[in-house]
């Protein structure tokens, strides 16, 4: 059944410039600026209804037995919502996607969990993908699928019959080769990763260290200009850093800065300036290393006593995962820990919560701290850098902290980099954050900022589907 078919429409005549397809483990149908949605799915569905097309994942459902699919229409956009079944969810997204592929890509070989299960059920969803968007696809649409739950999914639709363009993204990092060699399913990756037409990485570490897979596998090698042969196919590869919607951010920002919530927030820091960190709640963030960290410079600072507070917002994530559970048990700990032995009746030094905030929320809180402190152990990229540059207020901003294993370490390198395994070296950071001069402050920021506004979401957008449609 076409998609018109099962919509009860007219069948369209074959636009020649030809639709977008966007395929993801999730969907975001709201997304829209000043929604609160992430500046990803907001460039996402700009691009679908300026080409016209379809945006297809996961629609956080479960059914007990059965994949079902709902499509609706918006516009010239189709969103195609697949419920998965309780099965595929325990092996393929909490499985394969996330215990096995999310630690090999951040270099935690050692928390892969190797499943014949988990991968046969990766397998499967993926064909099922496929299985549900070949009938919608017309020869002249270009298919972008993204991130790591569905990189067979381009070698799935070949396997039915000749489809055209097909690009894939990868938001999470591509480790070293010797991260991968020994587990056996770096084959299966890269021999998937050989359907598509476009290949793109966050970084130019990721792409090196992906030329580096190719030219180990015996099957491909590098011909010219981030073109590679892999399995006999030609790919073009490129290192695209995903980004933020920066002018929308700032703005919202500063008008969330006047909220009277926020009000409320300056008057509970009683004058104490603000350092702030937000992360979803994983080991890849480095949270456990930040609070130690925090704890150092406090111990080796106590001039700063009663006139910093640290704002760790932390979401919890996979918490049906003994892994994560063991994490949030950890950091609370540690939290425990550092504000028994520094704090005072009327003084906290570090505030954790595990609470989400909305984005305008998240803007004001940004604006507010003197130090943004993003220190993950490894990170594709780190959206939350970038939203906390573009949070800042031009007379008086910032600081930021950042890993130099976040990709974002590669553009904003006017911060502070820090290696996030350094406790004493982080420590020393947040000294040098609070003391710097605004002078210096103004001139870090300048330099950070200008990349981000010319470099935004859709500068992102744009570059890649140049490629992809080309």
């Amino acid at each position: 059944m076409t998609e018109h078919e099962f919509l009860g429409c007219p069948v369209d005549p074959i636009d020649t410039q030809g639709r977008l397809i966007v395929v993801s483990n999730r969907i975001r149908r709201d997304a829209s600026p000043g929604n609160n949605s992430g500046g990803l799915a907001v460039a996402v569905n700009a691009a679908l209804k300026l080409r016209g097309g379809i945006w297809m994942g996961w629609s956080g459902n479960t059914d007990a037995e059965a994949t079902s699919t709902k499509m609706t229409r918006e516009g010239n956009v189709t969103y195609v919502e697949v419920d998965l079944t309780t099965a595929d969810v325990r092996d393929y997204y909490n499985g394969f996607s996330n215990q096995t592929l999310w630690p090999l890509f951040h270099s935690f070989k050692d928390r892969a969990v190797l499943s014949e299960d988990y991968e046969v059920a990766y397998r499967r969803v993926n064909a099922t993908f496929a299985e549900i968007l070949f009938p919608l696809w017309r020869p002249d649409d270009a298919v972008w699928v993204h991130d790591y739950h569905l990189i067979p999914l381009a070698e799935e639709l070949r396997k039915l019959g000749s489809i055209g363009r097909v690009g894939f993204f990868l938001h999470v990092p591509w480790p070293k080769f010797e991260v991968l060699h020994d587990v056996p399913v770096h084959k299966l990756l890269l021999k998937a990763m050989s359907s598509y037409d476009v290949i793109g990485f966050q970084t130019r570490n990721d792409l090196t260290n992906f030329y580096e897979a190719v030219n180990c596998c015996n099957e491909g090698g590098k011909l010219e200009n981030d073109v590679v042969l892999l399995f006999g196919r030609r790919i073009k590869l490129g290192a695209y850093a995903v980004s933020i919607e920066t002018l929308n951010f700032a703005k919202s920002a500063a008008a969330a800065a006047k909220q009277p919530s926020m009000r409320q927030m300056v008057e509970s820091l009683q004058g104490q300036t603000l350092i702030i960190s937000v992360d979803r709640l994983d080991y890849t963030k480095g949270i456990l290393e930040r609070v130690r960290a925090y704890e150092t410079f406090l111990k080796g600072n106590p001039s700063y006593l009663r006139k910093v507070t640290y704002l760790q917002i932390a979401p919890i994530s996979r918490s049906d995962v003994l892994e994560y559970q063991q994490l949030q048990a950890a950091v609370a700990e540690a939290v425990g820990k550092a504000n028994g032995a520094i704090g005072t009746a009327d003084w906290t030094p570090l505030r954790y919560i595990n609470s989400g905030s909305s984005r305008d929320e998240l803007g004001a809180l940004f604006r507010l701290a003197r130090v943004g402190f993003v220190t993950p152990i490894r990170d594709g990229m780190n959206l939350v850098a970038k939203e906390y540059i573009a949070a800042q207020d031009a007379a008086n901003p910032g600081v930021l902290i950042i890993s130099g294993f976040a990709g974002a370490a590669q553009e904003l390198s006017a911060g502070i980099i820090v290696d996030p395994r350094n406790i004493q070296s982080m420590a020393q950071a947040i000294a040098d954050a609070l003391e710097m001069p605004l002078t210096e402050r103004k001139d870090r920021w300048r330099n950070m900022m200008t990349w981000l506004l010319e470099h935004d979401i859709n500068y992102w957008t744009n570059t890649y589907l140049d490629d992809l449609f080309s």
